[in-house]
This record gives structure tokens, sequence and C-alpha cells, in this order.
């Protein structure tokens, strides 16, 4: 990950904490709009409905069709299905566990969370006010720099749990991921309407969005191998006999510099392809 942008989430404080690595995903090969269209019109609307709840981008993957047409389309869903059951309730436990930690409750909205987060900067950043400029140079420099392991310091130090919440709600909704850096060098507070939320609708709609983006393609992603597995041809060679093949068996020929290679694997099982020139091997 780069360390010019890091995207933090609410459901890192867990994972982070917990130590589990975040999965990489594969970018999918971008496809233009007739042929996202194409592809779409290939799902019944039901079909269509379902992928785009799951993730929107399953609709314009074309491996995805063809995971339907070969009838994975279930297999699919129902892991999905298997894997949010799983997760959710263990994530969500494991958001509570640290809030109360921190002494905070999910009941506690983002607005109080904020007053929280004044107070310790009053306490321990003079000047520093939220609603500010040097708020968002502030959290800039914690995320870009080395200096603040925020994760290891709301660990350590329970008192920097909430405003370590309330950073990562502030850095999500106010970078620019596109630009790579802030929206200008101006005062940018939090929406009225993220003000509003509990800190538990924080976690549970981070938690969809994470799980739609990342989990999701990585269950697609086991379902495909599944089924390029079944598909590939079986391997026609003896590895046992490969290995018992040696050079009293060897029949040579003059044009051939692999010719061992290839009486090895032939030996083994592999088709041979005979030309009149060649010796017979038995």
């Amino acid at each position: 990950m780069r360390k010019n942008w890091i995207k933090p989430v609410i459901l890192a404080v867990a994972t982070v904490l917990m130590s589990i690595p975040l999965t990489a995903i594969a970018t999918e090969k971008r496809l233009d709009e007739n042929e996202t269209t194409s592809l779409r019109e290939e799902f019944t609307t039901d079909e269509q409905k379902m992928l785009e709840s799951i993730n929107p981008a399953y609709t314009s993957i074309p491996e995805v069709l063809e995971l339907k047409e070969k009838g994975y389309l279930d297999e699919l869903t129902a892991a999905i299905d298997d894997a949010y059951a799983s997760t959710y309730k263990t994530e969500m436990e494991s958001q509570f566990s640290n809030l109360s930690a921190w002494s905070l409750t999910p009941e506690m909205t983002v607005a109080q969370l904020a007053e929280i987060t004044q107070e310790y900067l009053d306490k321990n950043k003079d000047g520093i006010r939220i609603d500010r400029i040097e708020f968002q140079h502030m959290v800039k420099e914690m995320f870009y720099g080395d200096s603040y392991p925020l994760a290891k310091m709301a660990k350590d130090d329970p008192e920097f749990g909430a405003p370590y919440l309330y950073i990562c709600i502030y850095y999500y909704e106010n970078f620019d991921v596109n630009l790579g850096d802030f929206k200008g060098d101006v005062s940018k507070p939090l929406k009225s309407e993220t003000m509003t939320k509990t800190l538990e609708q924080m976690f549970e709609e981070d938690f969809d969005r994470n799980f739609r983006e990342t989990t999701t393609m990585e269950i697609f992603h086991k379902i495909k191998e599944k089924y390029l597995a079944k598909a590939a041809p079986e391997n026609p060679l003896d590895g046992e006999k490969i290995q018992l093949y040696n050079t009293k068996e060897y029949v040579t020929q003059s044009a051939d510099c692999t010719n061992f290679a290839s009486q090895t694997l032939f030996y083994g099982g592999l088709a041979k392809t005979f030309y009149e020139s060649d010796k017979t091997f038995k």
C-alpha cells in the first residue's frame, strides 16, 4: 500500500488491532459502456438486482457471466451469504469490544465523539480545533508519516480511542481518492448527516462497504478458481513412471536435443506423434 495514500476505514480499527492483513484484490479489466450493457442483458432482471446488491461490479465482469453459464452462480451467492453471516457478528463484537476499552458505547453519536475528541485535543494538542484547517493538517500528518502509529496509539492509550475513531471518519469523508489529498487547504467539517449517526451505524455501514468491495471479490475469485480447476483437462502423465525412466531405455536420435526429456514424458503417458524417421519405442 502506498504511503502517500492510506484509505482509513472504521473497520480497520478492529482488523489492525487484531493484526489481520488486508487482502489485495486484483483489478478486473475495464469494459466500455456498450460492453457492460451487453453483459447485463445476459442476466435476468432478478439476477441483475441480486448481483448489484452484492457488488455492482459483478454485472460487468465477463467471468461472472461465465460462472452463471456453467451453473456456479448459486454457489457464488451462497458462499457470499455464508461469509456475511459468519463475519458480521464477529466483526461487530470486536468493534464493540474496542469501544468498551475506550469507554465509549455503540449508541453514542459522531457528534458526541467530536466533543470527546476536542476535549482530548485541548488537553494534548494546544490550539487545534476540529472545525479548523489546523485539524486537517494534523490528520494529514498522522496518516502520511510514520511518527503516528495510530492503531497502536489507540490500543496503548484508551483516551486516544475516541480521537482515533473521529480522525478515521474525518479522513474517510474528506480525503479525495482521485486527487490523492484533501480538497483544498480549507476547513472541512463532517457532514451534518454523519454527525447524527451512531457509532453502531457507522460500523455497520463500514462493514457492508468493505464486505462488498473486498470480501465479495475474494469469494468470486475462489469460485472462479474452483471452476477453472474442474474445467481443466486431467493430467495424462504418471509421475511415478517418469521417475522410473532411465538411460538404459533411452533411444538415441540424431537431431533432437530434447530427446531424453521427450522420451521421459512419453514413458510417463504423454501422447506422441510418430514420424517415419522415429525409432519405435516400446
